[in-house]
Protein backbone atom coordinates (compact mmCIF):
# COMPACT_ATOMS: atom_id res chain seq x y z
CA UNK A 1 0.00 0.00 0.00
CA UNK A 2 1.59 3.63 -0.87
CA UNK A 3 0.70 4.75 2.33
CA UNK A 4 2.95 2.31 4.11
CA UNK A 5 5.60 4.22 1.94
CA UNK A 6 8.16 5.82 4.46
CA UNK A 7 7.97 9.02 1.82
CA UNK A 8 4.05 9.15 1.74
CA UNK A 9 4.17 8.67 5.81
CA UNK A 10 6.66 11.44 6.39
CA UNK A 11 3.62 13.94 4.16
CA UNK A 12 1.18 12.96 7.24
CA UNK A 13 0.41 15.64 9.58
CA UNK A 14 2.56 15.77 12.86
CA UNK A 15 -0.27 15.37 15.31
CA UNK A 16 -1.41 11.95 13.58
CA UNK A 17 2.05 10.66 13.61
CA UNK A 18 2.61 11.80 17.52
CA UNK A 19 -0.81 10.18 18.94
CA UNK A 20 -0.31 7.50 21.18
CA UNK A 21 -3.27 6.06 22.88
CA UNK A 22 -0.99 3.01 24.44
CA UNK A 23 -0.88 4.82 27.91
CA UNK A 24 -4.47 3.40 28.14
CA UNK A 25 -3.72 0.07 27.29
CA UNK A 26 -1.15 0.31 30.00
CA UNK A 27 -3.05 1.31 32.76
CA UNK A 28 -5.95 -0.99 31.85
CA UNK A 29 -3.27 -4.01 31.77
CA UNK A 30 -2.52 -2.84 35.06
CA UNK A 31 -5.55 -2.47 36.86
CA UNK A 32 -6.93 -5.61 35.95
CA UNK A 33 -3.73 -7.25 36.81
CA UNK A 34 -4.39 -6.19 40.23
CA UNK A 35 -7.79 -6.96 40.61
CA UNK A 36 -6.90 -10.16 39.70
CA UNK A 37 -4.95 -10.70 42.08
CA UNK A 38 -6.53 -9.52 44.84
CA UNK A 39 -9.59 -11.45 43.43
CA UNK A 40 -7.41 -14.48 43.45
CA UNK A 41 -5.91 -13.80 47.01
CA UNK A 42 -9.68 -13.65 48.62
CA UNK A 43 -10.58 -17.32 46.29
CA UNK A 44 -8.32 -18.48 48.48
CA UNK A 45 -8.75 -17.49 51.95
CA UNK A 46 -12.22 -18.54 51.21
CA UNK A 47 -11.39 -21.67 50.52
CA UNK A 48 -9.33 -22.45 53.22
CA UNK A 49 -11.43 -20.42 55.59
CA UNK A 50 -14.67 -23.24 54.29
CA UNK A 51 -11.91 -26.12 54.58
CA UNK A 52 -12.82 -26.65 50.80
CA UNK A 53 -8.78 -25.78 49.61
CA UNK A 54 -8.72 -29.05 47.54
CA UNK A 55 -9.39 -29.97 43.85
CA UNK A 56 -7.78 -29.51 40.37
CA UNK A 57 -10.50 -26.34 40.38
CA UNK A 58 -7.73 -25.22 43.07
CA UNK A 59 -4.87 -26.24 42.03
CA UNK A 60 -4.60 -26.66 38.07
CA UNK A 61 -7.78 -24.64 36.95
CA UNK A 62 -7.64 -21.46 38.75
CA UNK A 63 -3.62 -21.32 38.42
CA UNK A 64 -3.64 -21.75 34.75
CA UNK A 65 -6.37 -18.72 34.47
CA UNK A 66 -4.61 -16.39 37.06
CA UNK A 67 -1.40 -17.28 35.10
CA UNK A 68 -2.66 -16.89 31.48
CA UNK A 69 -4.34 -13.58 32.60
CA UNK A 70 -1.41 -12.28 33.83
CA UNK A 71 0.55 -12.76 30.82
CA UNK A 72 -2.10 -11.46 28.86
CA UNK A 73 -1.96 -8.09 31.08
CA UNK A 74 2.23 -8.50 30.89
CA UNK A 75 2.39 -8.91 27.06
CA UNK A 76 -0.12 -5.89 26.71
CA UNK A 77 1.94 -3.59 28.89
CA UNK A 78 5.01 -4.71 26.64
CA UNK A 79 3.58 -3.67 23.46
CA UNK A 80 3.28 -0.07 24.78
CA UNK A 81 6.88 0.22 25.97
CA UNK A 82 8.74 2.84 23.97
CA UNK A 83 12.49 4.15 23.85
CA UNK A 84 12.88 7.53 24.02
CA UNK A 85 16.07 9.18 22.28
CA UNK A 86 17.44 12.05 20.81
CA UNK A 87 17.93 13.23 17.18
CA UNK A 88 21.29 14.32 16.04
CA UNK A 89 20.08 16.53 13.90
CA UNK A 90 17.22 18.06 15.54
CA UNK A 91 16.95 19.65 19.02
CA UNK A 92 13.76 17.83 19.48
CA UNK A 93 13.27 14.31 21.39
CA UNK A 94 12.20 11.55 19.16
CA UNK A 95 9.97 8.67 20.02
CA UNK A 96 11.51 5.98 18.63
CA UNK A 97 9.13 2.71 19.43
CA UNK A 98 11.02 -0.09 20.78
CA UNK A 99 8.56 -2.91 21.30
CA UNK A 100 5.27 -3.18 19.56
CA UNK A 101 4.31 0.27 19.46
CA UNK A 102 0.36 -0.28 20.47
CA UNK A 103 -1.62 2.72 20.42
CA UNK A 104 0.66 4.39 18.05
CA UNK A 105 -1.05 4.54 13.89
CA UNK A 106 1.53 1.85 12.19
CA UNK A 107 2.02 4.57 9.90
CA UNK A 108 4.36 6.21 12.85
CA UNK A 109 5.74 2.49 13.96
CA UNK A 110 6.81 2.30 10.10
CA UNK A 111 8.08 5.78 9.95
CA UNK A 112 10.49 5.15 13.15
CA UNK A 113 11.42 1.68 12.06
CA UNK A 114 11.41 1.56 8.40
CA UNK A 115 12.36 -2.34 8.71
CA UNK A 116 9.42 -3.39 9.71
CA UNK A 117 11.16 -5.11 13.01
CA UNK A 118 8.55 -3.43 15.47
CA UNK A 119 5.86 -4.54 13.96
CA UNK A 120 7.01 -8.31 13.97
CA UNK A 121 7.95 -8.00 17.26
CA UNK A 122 4.13 -6.65 18.02
CA UNK A 123 2.94 -9.30 15.38
CA UNK A 124 4.72 -12.20 17.90
CA UNK A 125 3.40 -11.20 20.99
CA UNK A 126 0.09 -10.74 19.53
CA UNK A 127 0.28 -14.39 18.15
CA UNK A 128 1.44 -15.11 22.11
CA UNK A 129 -1.81 -13.02 22.90
CA UNK A 130 -3.81 -15.66 21.10
CA UNK A 131 -2.51 -18.78 22.88
CA UNK A 132 -2.60 -17.13 26.90
CA UNK A 133 -6.36 -16.17 25.81
CA UNK A 134 -7.88 -19.52 25.32
CA UNK A 135 -5.92 -20.34 28.51
CA UNK A 136 -7.55 -17.73 30.42
CA UNK A 137 -10.78 -18.03 29.14
CA UNK A 138 -10.78 -21.87 29.31
CA UNK A 139 -9.86 -21.96 32.42
CA UNK A 140 -11.99 -19.32 34.08
CA UNK A 141 -14.99 -20.60 32.65
CA UNK A 142 -14.27 -24.44 33.98
CA UNK A 143 -13.66 -23.37 37.58
CA UNK A 144 -16.86 -21.43 37.35
CA UNK A 145 -18.77 -24.65 36.16
CA UNK A 146 -17.15 -26.43 38.91
CA UNK A 147 -18.30 -24.60 41.25
CA UNK A 148 -21.54 -24.85 39.70
CA UNK A 149 -21.47 -28.94 39.75
CA UNK A 150 -20.21 -28.54 43.80
CA UNK A 151 -23.07 -26.35 44.62
CA UNK A 152 -26.23 -28.22 42.46
CA UNK A 153 -24.57 -31.52 42.32
CA UNK A 154 -28.49 -33.36 43.23
CA UNK A 155 -29.97 -32.06 40.27
CA UNK A 156 -29.11 -34.70 37.23
CA UNK A 157 -30.86 -32.50 34.36
CA UNK A 158 -27.90 -29.46 35.87
CA UNK A 159 -25.34 -31.91 35.82
CA UNK A 160 -25.90 -32.67 31.97
CA UNK A 161 -26.31 -29.28 31.22
CA UNK A 162 -23.27 -28.09 33.02
CA UNK A 163 -21.21 -30.81 31.67
CA UNK A 164 -22.40 -30.07 27.95
CA UNK A 165 -21.51 -26.27 28.66
CA UNK A 166 -17.80 -27.70 29.80
CA UNK A 167 -17.37 -29.72 26.51
CA UNK A 168 -18.47 -26.65 24.18
CA UNK A 169 -15.67 -25.04 26.05
CA UNK A 170 -13.03 -27.88 25.30
CA UNK A 171 -14.23 -27.73 21.68
CA UNK A 172 -13.93 -24.30 21.71
CA UNK A 173 -10.43 -24.35 22.66
CA UNK A 174 -9.27 -27.63 20.79
CA UNK A 175 -10.56 -25.61 17.67
CA UNK A 176 -9.27 -22.25 18.28
CA UNK A 177 -5.44 -23.83 19.07
CA UNK A 178 -5.77 -25.94 15.78
CA UNK A 179 -6.87 -22.71 13.68
CA UNK A 180 -3.78 -20.55 15.40
CA UNK A 181 -1.46 -23.39 14.34
CA UNK A 182 -2.48 -23.46 10.78
CA UNK A 183 -4.07 -20.42 9.75
CA UNK A 184 -0.63 -19.07 8.49
CA UNK A 185 1.92 -21.71 6.37
CA UNK A 186 4.57 -21.73 7.63
CA UNK A 187 3.51 -20.40 11.10
CA UNK A 188 6.27 -17.71 10.56
CA UNK A 189 4.41 -16.50 7.97
CA UNK A 190 2.00 -14.35 10.71
CA UNK A 191 5.09 -12.16 11.58
CA UNK A 192 7.19 -12.22 8.32
CA UNK A 193 4.80 -12.19 5.04
CA UNK A 194 8.11 -11.83 3.29
CA UNK A 195 8.68 -15.31 2.98
CA UNK A 196 8.67 -17.47 -0.17
CA UNK A 197 5.44 -19.00 -0.75
CA UNK A 198 3.65 -18.12 2.57
CA UNK A 199 -0.07 -17.83 3.35
CA UNK A 200 -2.40 -16.78 5.78
CA UNK A 201 -5.95 -17.45 5.98
CA UNK A 202 -8.32 -14.45 6.75
CA UNK A 203 -7.90 -13.83 10.63
CA UNK A 204 -10.13 -11.35 11.35
CA UNK A 205 -12.54 -14.02 9.99
CA UNK A 206 -11.47 -16.70 12.17
CA UNK A 207 -11.51 -14.29 15.00
CA UNK A 208 -14.91 -13.22 14.20
CA UNK A 209 -15.59 -16.96 14.21
CA UNK A 210 -14.44 -18.01 17.13
CA UNK A 211 -16.42 -15.35 19.32
CA UNK A 212 -19.49 -16.79 18.85
CA UNK A 213 -18.85 -20.02 20.68
CA UNK A 214 -17.35 -18.32 23.60
CA UNK A 215 -20.31 -15.49 23.96
CA UNK A 216 -22.30 -18.40 23.19
CA UNK A 217 -21.13 -20.48 26.30
CA UNK A 218 -20.64 -16.77 28.21
CA UNK A 219 -24.76 -16.43 28.14
CA UNK A 220 -25.52 -20.36 28.79
CA UNK A 221 -23.10 -19.81 32.05
CA UNK A 222 -24.94 -16.66 32.85
CA UNK A 223 -28.26 -18.63 32.88
CA UNK A 224 -27.31 -22.01 33.97
CA UNK A 225 -27.52 -21.40 37.19
CA UNK A 226 -30.79 -19.33 37.41
CA UNK A 227 -33.37 -21.91 37.51
CA UNK A 228 -32.16 -23.79 40.71
CA UNK A 229 -31.53 -20.40 42.19
CA UNK A 230 -35.29 -19.58 41.97
CA UNK A 231 -36.52 -22.91 43.28
CA UNK A 232 -34.40 -21.99 46.24
CA UNK A 233 -36.47 -21.54 49.41
CA UNK A 234 -35.03 -18.44 51.01
CA UNK A 235 -36.03 -14.88 51.33
CA UNK A 236 -36.48 -12.86 48.18
CA UNK A 237 -33.96 -10.33 49.10
CA UNK A 238 -31.88 -13.21 49.85
CA UNK A 239 -32.37 -14.33 45.98
CA UNK A 240 -31.72 -11.03 44.47
CA UNK A 241 -28.25 -10.99 46.05
CA UNK A 242 -27.45 -14.38 45.03
CA UNK A 243 -28.78 -13.47 41.62
CA UNK A 244 -26.25 -10.61 41.69
CA UNK A 245 -23.48 -12.58 42.48
CA UNK A 246 -23.64 -15.28 39.99
CA UNK A 247 -24.27 -12.88 37.61
CA UNK A 248 -20.93 -11.07 37.95
CA UNK A 249 -19.27 -14.24 38.73
CA UNK A 250 -19.91 -16.22 35.41
CA UNK A 251 -19.38 -12.35 33.50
Amino acid sequence: MAVLNPAVIATLPRSYLEENIGSRLTITATIFLVVQTIAVILYYISRYITRTLKGYDCWLLMPLGYISCTGLCVLGICKTLNLVTFSMDSDVAEVTVKFGGAGRHVEAVILHDPTGRTLQIRSKIDKGVEFLDYAAITGSKLVILTLYMRIFNKDRRYRIATYFVGVIILLTLLAGLIATLAICQPFSAYWNHHIPGAKCGNIITFWRFISVPNITTDLMMLVLPLPALYKLHVKNGTKIWLFITFTVGSM
